[in-house]
């Protein structure tokens, strides 16, 4: 089992430092049991008795007084010499090692189907030294943390980014664990200002070759993709979906090279082992893969880079992955479950979360229905004719302030002025208010329409806005699918901000 281990071998130059600790601490070891067994005493005993057989018989006891005190002297020099460099290997080695667990959280019939919904993470810690070669790991990744260094100037600023993909639509009316994620590929970044286009480019790139080839579309820079643009929100936080972009086992390849035993040994390996549980993955309804990676300051000298990897999946009752993980978490551990080294068990949790997770206080509903009554009598064809519909709900027994962050790509051009356009709450139909929604126009040819929405809710109101939407043809040459033969937009993200509490989805 030990030749399949894929994960790197240690860094010996971190882990010098506790190999001197032990050194150390076995050398002085062996000097007190010397001292304490009287074996300088009879050192310097024969050696003065030698001496002194040179010398005058008057001076034989003065020898033997002067070779007991060097002995003497000799132990307590070694013994200082020990204790020092024993601090300071303890002090060298006290952030030499990184830090990282493995987790599993089973929600069994969490919808009342009966299915069960598996969460599995790995997070993996280390703390940087800015005095240090920065791009030595550990544990850590050491392509992940080649990334948070190009984001963050090599640890002096703080950066995060976030990557997901999907494969299915939640349909759990309950929530979820966490934030759900929308069906293809989602990326957010928080990047420090100072080059943040090539930094997000770059990033695209890298993930490309991680998670998924597409994200490498998200690059502004790229002339095949260039309509594809990143949203940036007031706070700083960059982000950008395709909801085109296909998920599945296939993606699990690159996905488990940041893991630090693969699938070979530890959770991973009752979870993801074997072919059979590939292929149960390939079968789900639910699939998602995440990432996401963070570096944060803590000051001139040092920095923290945390990483997780995240897996989530819907699987039936009668699955054998689920009932392997199920067995293993009544039993505590099964023949073939082979700790991976680099956790231990202290650090390898799986454990069995309440079937009905709480859902979200405020919930946010987006589409672009394919027909809008509104446009018929002004000559547009039904084929061109489409409807953007938000709907918020606010659930919760205190007022909720909800910022809604969208794009719609240049082919479709919201018509904000149309007489179409209205919103709907607890009073009725109203005529829609612009001052709720800052607009970026397209330019009608790459750039997407960037707007924000922002409004406030009471306990149980409800607010919906609809916006005629007029779909235009482009070119095939230039863009590989045309517009009229359909297109899924991206998600929207939005922001809740309560009285205590805030929150992203």
């Amino acid at each position: 089992m030990e030749g399949r281990l894929s994960m790197r071998p240690p860094n010996l130059r971190r882990r010098l430092p506790m190999l001197c600790v032990c050194t150390f601490f076995v050398g002085g070891l062996i000097e007190f049991i010397m001292c304490s067994s009287g074996f300088y005493n009879v050192t310097s005993v024969n050696q003065g008795k030698k001496e002194a057989e040179k010398q005058q018989k008057g001076n034989d006891f003065w020898m033997r007084v002067k070779a007991r005190r060097k002995a003497r002297e000799g132990f307590l020099f070694n013994s200082y010499m020990h204790a020092l460099l024993a601090v300071l290997s303890v002090i060298l080695s006290a952030q030499a090692l990184d830090t990282a667990r493995e987790d599993i959280q089973l929600f069994e019939d969490f919808d009342g189907s009966g299915d069960l919904l598996v969460l599995y993470e790995v997070t993996v810690s280390s703390d940087r030294s800015s005095g240090g070669v920065y791009g030595e790991y550990d544990v850590f990744p050491r392509g992940i943390g080649n990334v948070l260094e190009q984001l963050s100037e090599e640890g002096r600023s703080d950066a995060s980014f976030e990557a997901h993909l999907t494969r299915g639509v939640w349909k759990a009316e309950a929530g979820g664990p966490r934030t759900i994620f929308p069906p293809g590929a989602m990326l957010m970044a928080k990047i420090p200002e100072e080059g943040r286009k090539e930094k997000w480019g770059k990033l695209s790139w890298a993930l490309s070759g991680v998670l998924g080839a597409s994200f490498e579309g998200m690059d502004p820079s790229h002339d095949s993709f260039a309509w594809i643009k990143p949203s940036v929100t007031p706070d700083g936080l960059m982000w950008k979906g395709l909801p085109y972009e296909p998920t599945c086992t296939e993606n699990l390849t690159p996905w488990l090279a940041v893991l630090p035993c693969s699938d070979r040994l530890g959770l991973a390996a009752v979870f993801m082992g074997g072919e059979s549980s590939k292929i149960e993955f390939a079968e789900s309804e639910f699939f998602s893969l995440g990432l996401s990676a963070s570096v944060t300051a803590n000051d001139e000298a040092e920095s923290r880079v945390d990483m997780t990897a995240r897996l989530e999946i819907q699987l039936p009752p009668d699955s054998s992955v689920a009932q392997r993980l199920l067995r293993t978490r009544a039993t505590g551990r099964d023949a073939d479950f082979p700790l991976c080294p680099v956790f231990g068990a202290e650090n390898t949790n799986i454990v069995k979360a309440p079937p009905r997770v709480e859902a979200q206080p405020v919930v946010v509903d987006r589409s672009l229905l394919r027909d809008d009554s509104s446009l018929t009598g002004e000559g547009y064809p039904g084929r061109l004719r489409a409807v953007y519909l938000l709907n918020v709900r606010n659930r919760a027994n205190e007022t909720a302030a909800v910022t809604v962050f969208d794009q719609l790509p240049f082919f479709l051009r919201p018509l904000w002025h149309s007489g179409g356009r209205q919103i709907l709450n607890s009073s009725g139909a109203q005529a829609l208010d612009m001052d709720l929604i800052a607009i970026k126009q397209t330019d009608h040819w790459k750039q997407p329409t960037v707007f924000r929405v922002e409004v406030a809710l009471g306990p149980g109101e409800e607010w919906q806005m609809r916006v005629p939407v007029l779909k235009s043809h482009i070119h095939t040459k230039s863009y590989s699918y045309a517009c009229e033969k359909g297109f899924d937009v991206e998600a929207a993200m939005y922001e809740v901000r309560m009285t205590d509490r805030s929150y992203r989805g």
